[in-house]
């Protein structure tokens, strides 16, 4: 084999051969706390692996803003996340764009990620990342019993409601898109039009 100056020889690396290093929730969890992992990382756990979340866009900035704005309104009975931690299940530590909280008496959240079992609704915006939240997020969602789950399909716009999750799936999805209203079931007051998403 003749190798030209300048030009070694990089044989294309065996992935297989290496494969991805596993990581405990409480692990990942010690690695936020630190400061080792921080929000400019963009990462999450999924499935026990540390995975690069898909970067955000202009677009997908502009959704977020105009839900932090319709979710307004049922906030006082209500906590909101926006693009923070919630630990899922083991091997499972997200970051979804929004997720709606019970509201408990205290400061449990102050000491505390978000888990499972305070969760009442899931947002996710998706554009580059849809395979992700359809595919790969949402059976874990079920499986965690999380209520209702939300994608907006920002290539269509459009919003991809999931409810009454069973095992590793939910029973009910529904496509809205328009002006027609969805009302969240696990939230009281909130509606939310697909067409106001993207006004």
């Amino acid at each position: 084999m003749i190798v030209k100056a300048g030009q070694p020889d990089q044989p294309t690396p065996d992935l297989e051969a290496m494969p991805p290093w596993r990581c405990t929730s409480e692990r990942y969890l010690e690695l936020i706390a630190s400061g080792t992992l921080g929000p400019s990382d963009k990462v999450e756990l999924i499935n026990g692996i540390i995975t690069a979340m898909s970067p955000a866009g202009p677009e997908h900035s502009f959704v977020l803003m105009q839900l932090t704005e319709l979710l307004a309104s049922v906030m006082p009975h209500y906590r909101l996340l926006i693009q923070s931690t919630v630990h899922i299940a083991e091997g499972q530590v997200f970051d979804p764009d929004v997720a709606v909280l019970k509201r408990h008496d205290g400061d449990t959240y102050k000491h505390k990620h978000a888990g499972a079992g305070d969760i009442l609704l899931i947002i996710e915006a998706a554009l580059s990342s849809m395979r992700r939240d359809a595919l790969v997020k949402m059976p874990i969602y079920a499986q965690a019993g999380i209520p209702e789950y939300w994608i907006v399909d920002i290539e269509r716009q459009s919003l991809i409601v999931h409810r009454d999750p069973d095992d590793a799936r939910y029973n009910t999805i529904l496509t809205v898109r328009g002006q027609s209203p969805v009302q969240a079931t696990s939230i009281a007051g909130l509606s939310i039009a697909p067409a106001s998403i993207f006004a």
